[in-house]
């Protein structure tokens, strides 16, 4: 369709079907539409393309992941400066509450940082909130850090904004994060945009309050996609 379609991600939806999000627009990685197809078999045939989210006041640089949260789906969208092109300008989502068929405004999470984008799939943080991950760094910052936010409404308002990974302090461009529950606990890798060299990871043992510190992961980087096995692990 002489189009850039990147940067997807892919899930199963409560009805049972597959549904695929991506990026779409006429240069790589800056894209004004958000679309989905939707598998009612495994994959073999896809369905045509449904658009999700369009904005003309943004580029949309990345997604950020697709989750399912009960019979809420969320798709985590970072968005970039029209003019600047590939300055951050911070993230967003969407949801959705009928299997994808219809999607609800962009939400727009208020952080601390000046500049912000990276953000994980939407996790269940415990029985009554969700959690999300991302990154971003203030005026001055030499490193950028991760940190997490909190929401008790099922993703319409964020807030508990709590520090993951700091990069100043480690001297470590914490970039792009993978989150994931794994059992009794919460995981995150982190992208090393510094060094190219390393996965971090971090984790917490209490729904997102508190996080151990960074260690190394494995070898190799790249942005984290981690999913969580059938036997929780």
């Amino acid at each position: 369709d002489s189009k850039y379609n990147a940067h997807g991600d892919i899930t199963r939806l409560p009805n049972g079907n597959l549904m695929l999000v991506y990026g779409k627009g006429v240069i790589h990685g800056l894209y004004h539409d958000i679309v989905a197809k939707t598998s009612a078999d495994n994959g073999t045939t896809w369905s045509g393309e449904q658009l999700i989210y369009h904005t003309d006041s943004f580029y949309i640089g990345n997604v950020g992941g697709i989750s399912v949260i009960g019979q809420d789906v969320f798709v985590t969208i970072d968005l970039y400066d029209l003019n600047g092109n590939d300055i951050p300008d911070g993230f967003g989502l969407v949801k959705s509450s009928d299997n994808g068929q219809t999607w609800g405004g962009l939400i727009r999470p208020d952080n601390s940082f000046s500049k912000s984008r990276g953000a994980s799939r939407v996790v269940p943080a415990d029985v009554s909130s969700l959690l999300v991950t991302f990154y971003g760094y203030n005026a001055g910052d030499n490193y950028s850090s991760v940190h997490s936010m909190n929401s008790v409404n099922g993703g319409l308002a964020w807030g508990d904004e709590r520090l993951v990974a700091d990069g100043e302090v480690d001297k470590i461009a914490y970039t792009e994060t993978g989150l994931v529950p794994q059992n009794d606990r919460l995981l995150v890798l982190i992208r090393d945009d510094n060094t190219q060299t390393y996965t971090w990871k971090t984790i917490s043992q209490d729904g997102g309050f508190t996080w151990s510190p960074v260690s190394v992961a494995f070898e190799g980087t790249g942005r984290p996609t981690v999913s969580r096995l059938p036997d929780g692990s």
